[in-house]
């Protein structure tokens, strides 16, 4: 499956992308879990860490978006044994775009829940993710809500 427009549009609303700045290039930042970010939160480039110098165009960022989004869809297809329909998968794709493929293998969510066909109640354990560094975030209280909206459409 494939994340679809509804799932990229979560993603980039909560994700944001910052700058560009005077020259053009959107410029690394600190995001609220402390990680060297750029564009729609990649952290990573061709495999590198982002760094403090790194640099992308706006296109740049569109394609590593992209390129992380395919890190979700696989891992999804992967870890969920479950049918879902597409806005479950594109809601699975924003929470896993988020959190890392780790987060999704390891979860209750995957394990309890999706993969036992509890959607309702997997639906609800979204809402439970939405601490970084031990502070619940008002943000990701808001995207969960906005994820598990898509999820049960």
């Amino acid at each position: 499956m494939k994340c679809n427009e509804a799932g990229i549009s979560l993603i980039k609303k909560w994700e944001g992308c910052h700058g560009p700045e005077k020259d053009g290039l959107l410029h690394s930042y600190i995001c609220p879990a402390g990680v060297r970010t750029i564009g729609w939160g990649s952290t990573y480039i061709d495999g590198a860490p982002v760094d403090v110098q790194t640099t992308v165009t706006p296109e740049q960022a569109e394609d590593l978006l992209r390129q992380d989004v395919g890190k979700a869809e696989r891992a999804i297809g992967k870890l969920i044994t479950a049918e879902l329909t597409d806005n479950m998968f594109a809601a699975l794709c924003s929470w896993t775009y988020n959190l890392g493929t780790g987060a999704l293998q390891r979860s209750s969510l995957r394990r309890l829940y999706i993969n036992d066909g509890r959607y309702e109640e997997a639906a609800d354990e979204l809402l439970r993710w939405v601490y970084c560094n031990g502070r619940r975030l008002r943000g990701l209280v808001l995207r969960r809500t906005d994820e598990r909206a898509l999820f049960l459409v």
